[in-house]
């Protein structure tokens, strides 16, 4: 456990928690998002189950459209 602390870029001795929140902030903001972060936020805030299932069995997920 040590050995793994001493080593982590991001949670060593010095840092502090200023430190590390600017830190990720600045790497944070050059990621892109999740690609399917839409897609498990629908089934996370449903409380884990998928929508209901049409005539024909299938379930669908509802992704928005951008620029149109």
């Amino acid at each position: 456990m040590a050995a793994q602390k001493a080593g982590n870029i991001h949670v060593h001795d010095g840092v502090s928690a200023d430190d590390f929140i600017a830190m990720r902030g600045a790497r944070d903001a050059t990621l892109a998002p999740p690609l399917l972060i839409l897609p498990s936020l629908q089934v996370n805030i449903a409380g884990g189950e998928l929508p209901p299932a049409d005539a024909k069995g299938r379930r669908f997920l509802r992704m928005p459209l951008q620029g149109v």
